[in-house]
């Protein structure tokens, strides 16, 4: 009987690992690598500097077209799979456009409420332990207090400034985000019957990689929302790439006000 158990969590183990690893890997590549060559690239030409709001951001741009090119040329059946669901999300929102307003706002409800619960139960937690945080995240924080900070430049560079950023944050990232987390993470082989785990992993890398440790059950919380609606609700990248995008605008706002 012992035996039979040990076997039982011995290839529950194994099954689990393989497909562990990858998500682990697929993330390292558009975090890490993409990161480390874009800075490489950029500080050689004297180019990035993260103090300059529009050259951050074409940077952050970069980042992420670079990350997905490398996605695509090691994970090519599982980026497949994301661009095929992608164009069959976007052949059903072009003829059933209600259906998928009311799955994006069912979505959006669900991610701003995970968000809440997430934030207020951080919040509790900090203050038991008698610590301190801001209740923007420390990443989107940084970028629009350099970006205010720049007001005194000439009006030019500071609307191009605003336009980058705000195109990175509601748009690129939420896209490239979307692509590796609840694209390709969850488009792996046997995927389905691998729903939890998948749902948390990916959860939790996407938690990891905004750097945040303070607000990681925030991020948590959205990418299991996501992931849910994806795998149980055949909700489509599309739906949670707006969703995204949605969240994103709100923090910017929070932000700036």
């Amino acid at each position: 009987m012992i035996s039979a158990k040990a076997n039982k969590k011995s290839n529950f183990i194994g099954k689990h690992s393989r497909l562990l690893f990858r998500s682990i890997f697929i993330v390292g590549i558009y975090i890490v690598v993409s990161a480390l060559i874009v800075f490489i690239l950029f500080e050689r030409t004297g180019f990035y500097d993260a103090t300059v709001p529009w050259r951050y951001a074409i940077a952050q741009i970069c980042h992420v077209i670079i990350g997905l090119t490398l996605i695509a040329c090691l994970f090519k059946r599982e980026c497949e799979r994301a661009i095929l669901s992608i164009v069959k999300a976007y052949r059903f929102s072009k003829k059933n456009i209600l259906v998928e307003l009311k799955n994006i706002g069912v979505v959006t409800f669900t991610a701003v409420l995970a968000k809440f619960v997430a934030i207020l139960t951080t919040v509790l937690l900090l203050k038991a332990l008698n610590l301190k945080a801001d209740l923007v995240s420390t990443s989107q924080q940084t970028e629009f207090e350099v970006l205010l900070d720049y007001e005194n430049s000439n009006v030019i560079i500071l609307a191009a400034s605003y336009a980058l950023t705000i195109l990175v944050t509601v748009f690129v990232i939420p896209c490239g985000e979307e692509f590796v987390f609840r694209g390709v993470l969850l488009k792996q082989d046997n995927a389905i019957s691998h729903f939890k785990v998948l749902t948390v992993a990916s959860a939790l890398l996407f938690a990891i990689v905004h750097f945040d440790p303070i607000w990681t059950l925030e991020y948590f919380a959205i990418g299991c929302v996501f992931a849910y609606y994806i795998f149980k609700k055949r909700a489509s990248i599309i739906t949670t790439t707006i969703s995204h995008s949605i969240l994103n605008a709100l923090s910017i706002v929070v932000t700036i006000v």
